[in-house]
């Protein structure tokens, strides 16, 4: 996997839990990302591979991306409904790469 850097993906900003003091799913962390970058939900798009995740991000406003991870569970079986994507996300892709090339306009 290449890192944001040698993808030339560009971020505004990378905000962590850890930082907020506060965890997901709870609504503080999904609220923070408008009110620190100064931007409406709206517009500003969370992406992660877990659902609960993109469900919060998506009940605070925010454009959702789930990328998948096929290696999350260590090779495990994937079959469970919780690593399946909801449809509601606007985009599902497979790969960070993918979703720089969807995101690229």
């Amino acid at each position: 996997m290449y890192s944001s850097r040698h993808a030339g993906i560009g971020w505004d900003s990378v905000i962590s839990c850890e930082f907020l003091g506060a965890y997901k799913p709870h609504p503080t962390v999904y609220a923070a990302a408008p009110r620190l970058l100064q931007l409406a939900p709206e517009e500003i798009m969370m992406v992660a591979a877990h659902n609960f995740d993109l469900l919060g991000a998506r009940k605070a406003g925010m454009k959702t991306a789930f990328v998948r991870r096929v290696d999350e569970w260590g090779g495990k079986d994937l079959s469970d409904p919780i690593n399946f994507p909801d449809p509601s996300h606007e985009i599902i892709v497979d790969s960070f790469q993918e979703l720089a090339d969807r995101l690229t306009l």
